[in-house]
């Protein structure tokens, strides 16, 4: 169990320093944009900040939209 909860550690610590970095990558397609988007939604928490996530969910929303015609 302690090497499975060492395991969880530090894939926490690798998310948290990915999650870090992303501002600084460019979105150089529209997928890109979407994932950024789809991060940015999970991050905020839906119980935590409604709004926000429900802002940023329909903005993806929209976004996908536009370049799925």
């Amino acid at each position: 169990m302690d090497a499975l909860y060492d395991e969880m550690d530090a894939l926490h610590e690798q998310n948290r320093a990915l999650l870090a970095s992303l501002p600084s990558i460019v979105a150089t397609t529209h997928l890109g944009i979407c994932g950024k988007l789809a991060v940015a939604a999970i991050e905020a928490c839906p119980e935590d900040h409604p709004e926000l996530h429900h802002l940023i969910a329909s903005i993806l929303r929209d976004y996908r939209a536009l370049h799925e015609a």
